[in-house]
C-alpha cells in the first residue's frame, strides 16, 4: 500500500494516520502473514525532525 502523508501541523496526527491505515480493514479475512496488505510505503513531501515515523 502506498500512502501520502497529508500537510498538517503536528506530527501526532500523522503518526495516528499511518496507525488507522495499518489497521487491516476486515480484520476476519485470513491473510497469510507474508501477504503484500502488510507492506506499506509511505512518502510525504515534508521533512520530518523524527525519522521513526519513516521506520515505523
Amino acid at each position: 500500500m502506498l500512502v501520502q502523508l497529508r500537510d498538517v501541523t503536528s506530527e501526532k496526527l500523522n503518526v495516528q494516520t499511518i496507525g488507522r491505515i495499518k489497521r487491516n480493514p476486515n480484520p476476519r479475512y485470513p491473510f497469510n502473514d507474508d501477504n503484500i496488505v502488510f507492506n506499506y510505503y509511505i512518502y510525504s513531501n515534508n521533512t520530518f525532525e523524527n525519522m521513526e515515523l519513516v521506520n515505523w
